[in-house]
């Protein structure tokens, strides 16, 4: 019977989705009594010490193993991932398209259309796909992939009962006036600068004292980072932050602070912000793009345009009107119960029993069965790490699985009971 699964990627990123999904999904399988590891190329510094070398992994892992690989851009690790004898699964998080990189990264670029040659390239190699959206799924379908799922994305929504950052709430609360927020990775495909045309024009004919805080990583990105500065200079608007990468304390202050969280992205699999603003009771307007409409599942206020005008009476009408802000909210919590009880961890277990012809789930105490086989993990692969990549600005520390257990439980209680989000944020 198997008793490890294991994730390999590429690149391991602090604090994004990809890398949360695979921190939260590692201490899922080990709380359930798997030997579990994360294997990849390179790593953020902050994780160094808790992922092995993927170069490792034929040695370390046992025959009978099953490998969950990431797959989001091209990379020679894919190809190992492909060809490793063990019983092999894709995990499918999108791979956005290469025009919205051009002249912007060009590193990336080449990555973008390395993944999209590998992702075709590789179809037969792979026993099983899972996907975070049925729009991701639908691509790998295209492709030729046969023994394809969705997924979605398991998250652990414990972290967003953590305290929030009370300077920065207390600032953000002080300063006045409806805040509009944006987050996410700072690219061209997430609609940053939608956002700010909107916003611009949601400020000079609505709110004069609106902000816009756009939040997440610039780094990679910097000349849609400087076209955004330029753009914000020709519209003459002000009360504009571009934060870039902050820790988890500092975005649930922003979440709480939040009047409205602004989505005009034109590509995603599946878009984490759209839960994380339900978790924090924040409503959505949201263009509907990619996965986004799947992700909302009905929640939230969908536009068809991204003209600036129309997005703009939009955010006046979730700023104003306190009865659609009530129906948006309600609606909101409607589908983050739903989420909840549709419970990824759940559904794979019941792909990877269907792959294996055996029940696959809970073997076990955490303590006595994965977490401890994996601290006896062959000392060859813990002395092998791959090599980190420069630090990133920002970045919180994740508490214990005992603090997350508690934490799990309070956000539970505050959903069931309807009461708002707004509320962990005092």
């Amino acid at each position: 019977m198997t008793r490890e699964i294991h994730q390999m990627l590429p690149c391991l990123s602090y604090e994004d989705a990809i890398g949360n999904y695979c921190q939260y999904l590692r201490s899922v399988l080990r709380r359930a009594g798997y030997r579990s590891e994360i294997y990849c190329d390179t790593f953020h510094p902050r994780l160094a010490g808790d992922i092995v070398s993927f170069r490792r992994f034929r040695d370390d892992a046992d025959p009978g193993s099953v490998v969950l690989y990431h797959f989001s851009v091209g990379s020679p690790v894919t190809g190992f991932a492909a060809s490793v004898p063990r019983h092999r699964v894709l995990i499918y998080h999108n791979i956005t398209p290469a025009r919205y990189f051009l002249g912007v990264n060009d590193f990336l670029v080449a990555e973008v259309l390395a993944g999209r040659h590998e992702l075709a390239a590789t179809a037969s190699a792979w026993q099983m796909a899972l996907c975070d959206s049925s729009f991701n799924a639908e691509e790998l379908r295209e492709l030729g992939y046969q023994n394809t799922h969705r997924l979605g994305i398991p998250l652990d929504l414990a972290r967003y009962s953590q305290r929030p950052s009370p300077p920065l709430l207390r600032a953000l609360r002080a300063a006045g006036g409806p805040l509009i927020l944006c987050v996410g990775r700072v690219t061209p495909n997430k609609g940053v600068h939608h956002v700010i045309r909107a916003f611009a024009r949601f400020k000079r004919r609505h709110e004069p004292r609106a902000r816009l805080a756009i939040v997440g990583l610039t780094t990679g990105f910097e000349p849609y980072h400087k076209s955004l500065r330029q753009l914000i200079r020709d519209l003459a608007v002000g009360d504009v932050t571009i934060t870039g990468h902050i820790e988890l304390a500092e975005l649930l202050a922003y979440y709480c602070a939040a009047d409205v969280l602004c989505c005009l992205s034109e590509h995603e699999g599946f878009c984490v912000p759209l839960i994380e603003a339900m978790v924090m009771n924040v409503p959505i307007l949201a263009y509907r793009a990619g996965a986004v409409p799947e992700t909302l599942g009905g929640a939230g206020m969908l536009v068809d345009t991204l003209e600036p005008l129309e997005v703009a009476e939009l955010l006046a009408r979730l700023v104003r009107d306190t009865a659609l802000r009530a129906s948006v909210l309600s609606g909101q919590r409607a589908r983050l119960h739903r989420y909840r009880a549709a419970a990824p961890e759940t559904s794979l277990w019941r792909h990877l029993s269907d792959l294996l012809g055996m029940p696959i789930g809970p073997v076990g105490n955490a303590t006595a069965g994965g977490a401890a086989r994996s601290a006896a993990a062959p000392s060859s692969a813990r002395q092998s790490p791959p090599p980190s990549l420069p630090p990133l600005a920002g970045g919180g520390e994740v508490g214990s699985l005992r603090d997350a257990h508690s934490a799990q439980r309070a956000v539970d209680q505050a959903v069931d009971s309807g009461s708002s989000g707004q509320e962990l944020c005092s």
